[in-house]
């Protein structure tokens, strides 16, 4: 079941109840850098600290709403200040990766501004414990035309929780163990291979080690989890072109992991961003429900086409 609401996040919020939702998986509009042609729109405050107040006064809103032993998962990106007359932050939906004119910041031209940084600290400082920060490399970044510094190739999902105890299925997202078809190179045909903890014939150091003695005994004599290894903090993740109007949309594959490690079958996705609906999408196809915030009513069909609201139940024929 998908539910699209239409509006403001910080006031859809409220007709929530407190402790219902089991997961929320979003991508709030970056600080400066796109106009989603709504007066308001979050992401074109005059500073980061506007921004990042609007920004954590709605966090502290989804955390009553989300269950106890619920997940918060934030896909943000960061910002270079800018001063440039005209420098608008859409033109012909384009990015401006420099930012826009902000008359009333105190950060110097061309410098970073630190924004995820800042966001995860301050969610810290308002009770959210901070389990993962996870890189998104993408091997298909978009080139930038500056000469003066290095190309941004990555951006951060943080993974937010209410308690130390909280829903999480990791073998849903583990991994398959290196094979003899992909093994280390120069590593003789002969010679066994079993992943992260190689046989004594291999690294007789680490196999050893008290570390991989408990593996073993943890997995009944085996070096690594029979159904997969743990997928790390660093996913390597392909953008997805999306022809329909929406321009900023993350692909399928980056909120996968997240998902189904963060929810359970039959549970409930909040995306407050909701954007062109990968979120919603995603949890049509994988038996979770999905609620949908959307500020700009130009997005609902987009929406429900995406995720089939308006087809007709089979049942129906």
């Amino acid at each position: 079941m998908t539910i699209v609401k239409i509006g403001d996040s910080r006031e859809l919020i409220h007709t929530l109840d407190d402790s219902s939702i089991d997961c929320v998986m979003t991508s709030p509009p970056y600080w400066g850098l796109r106009d989603y042609g709504h007066d308001n729109q979050m992401g074109l405050e005059n500073t980061p600290e506007e921004y990042l107040d609007n920004m954590v006064g709605l966090f502290s809103d989804i955390k009553d709403k989300l269950k106890p032993d619920g997940n918060c998962f934030v896909n943000l990106g960061d910002t270079y200040n800018g001063t440039k007359k005209g420098n608008k932050c859409l033109k012909n939906n384009m990015v401006n990766t420099e930012g826009f004119t902000k008359q009333k910041s105190n950060i110097p031209d061309k410098c970073l501004c630190m924004i995820p940084e800042r966001f995860a600290w301050q969610m810290i400082q308002t009770g959210w414990i901070l389990r993962n920060k996870i890189i998104w490399y993408k091997p298909n970044h978009m080139p930038e035309s500056v000469t003066d510094r290095l190309t941004k190739s990555y951006e951060v999902i943080y993974h937010f929780v209410k308690l130390q105890k909280y829903y999480y299925d990791l073998d849903a997202i583990r991994e398959l163990h290196k094979t003899m078809e992909n093994r280390p190179s120069g590593m003789a045909r002969s010679q066994k291979y079993n992943g992260k903890y190689k046989g004594s014939s291999i690294n007789p150091e680490i196999s050893s080690s008290p570390r991989a003695r408990n593996t073993r005994e943890h997995y009944n004599g085996n070096d690594n989890n029979p159904l997969g290894k743990n997928p790390g903090d660093v996913w390597h993740i392909n953008t997805k072109p999306y022809s329909k109007a929406h321009f900023a949309v993350y692909p399928l594959e980056l909120i996968r992991r997240p998902i189904l490690a963060g929810c359970p079958v039959g549970g409930v996705v909040l995306d407050p961003f909701g954007g062109s609906g990968t979120t919603a999408e995603f949890c049509r196809k994988n038996q979770r429900d999905c609620i949908i915030f959307e500020l700009n009513p130009e997005y609902e069909q987009l929406i429900k086409d995406r995720t089939m609201l308006d087809t007709p139940d089979i049942t129906s024929f």
